[in-house]
């Protein structure tokens, strides 16, 4: 896991590529959404819905609209308002605390994993 504290990027930097789950709809949003995060080759990008059902699973983000399927857990999810296209309030949760983040577009999403969930790079210039 390489799930970071918020504002501390360069400390929690590591060479390992963050496990990001997606947890999107409608479906044509979440393939959007993972293809534009796949070109940004920083995550490991998985679409929670191809999971064997109630399997535990880790991940060190989880980007989410719907609610998460069984066994999934994570230190960081960040819940996209669903009826907007994932634009607007959304609200991080990470490390027991919840914050607002208002996410207009792709390039704001990528600042927030940056905060929350550092990779080997940023995911934004």
């Amino acid at each position: 896991m390489t799930a970071g504290v918020p504002g501390r990027f360069l400390d929690a930097v590591t060479d390992v590529r963050p496990r990001l789950g997606l947890a999107v709809e409608p479906a044509m949003f979440g393939q959007a959404l993972a293809s534009a995060l796949q070109e940004v080759d920083v995550d490991e990008v998985v679409h929670l819905d191809s999971l064997p059902a109630g399997r535990a699973q880790e991940f060190d983000a989880v980007v989410a609209t719907v609610g998460l399927p069984e066994g999934v857990r994570s230190p960081v999810v960040i819940r996209l308002p669903h009826d907007s296209g994932g634009k607007g309030r959304a609200v991080v949760e990470a490390g027991g605390k919840r914050a607002e983040v208002e996410i207009d577009r792709l390039t704001a999403l990528l600042g927030v994993l940056d905060v929350y969930c550092p990779g080997p790079r940023r995911r934004r210039a």
